[in-house]
């Protein structure tokens, strides 16, 4: 008899359980509020590219909040560590992004600024050192779009 109760049991909650699993997009009720009309982007024009496309997923045209947005993206790569014969062993990368945000229905106007900062180890062929640097621009630059993307979140609201 205790079988079958476990079974049972097991039978009934599993169900309870996984009916509340579900998926949602994560930003699918902020697309209704924001309408990037204008983005502008200098500096490097490779990952202003690359930022510019990720910012505008959350865009809509129904936005209520119309904004006009300026970028100026700078990547500085400096010489971190060098060993005792004087080779190169790490560099460290620094992202910055310049954020100028205009609304469109009002006067107000915003300058932001977002970074990031992170070190990589030179490699023993020269192709997996850019190839790492590369990954990591790529990942500091969605980092750097998340943030943006939050904070006209939270501007909005």
């Amino acid at each position: 008899m205790t079988k079958i109760k476990k079974i049972l049991t097991i039978f009934f909650f599993v169900p309870l359980i996984l009916s509340s699993c579900g998926y949602q997009k994560i930003y699918e009720k902020d697309k209704k509020l924001i309408n990037i009309v204008e983005f502008e982007v200098s500096g490097n024009k490779r990952i202003g590219s690359s930022l510019k496309n990720e910012i505008l997923l959350i865009s809509s045209s129904e936005g209520v909040n119309k904004f006009i947005l300026k970028a100026k993206v700078d990547k500085n790569k400096e010489v971190k560590d060098k060993n005792i014969s004087g080779k190169i062993t790490k560099y460290n990368l620094k992202l910055e992004v310049n954020l100028s945000l205009k609304e469109v229905n009002s006067s107000r106007s915003l300058i932001r600024n977002f970074s990031q900062t992170n070190d990589y180890d030179v490699l023993k062929s020269h192709s997996d050192t850019l190839s790492t640097e590369k990954k990591l621009i790529e990942n500091m630059t969605q980092q750097i779009g998340e943030d943006i993307i939050n904070f006209l979140n939270i501007y909005v609201n």
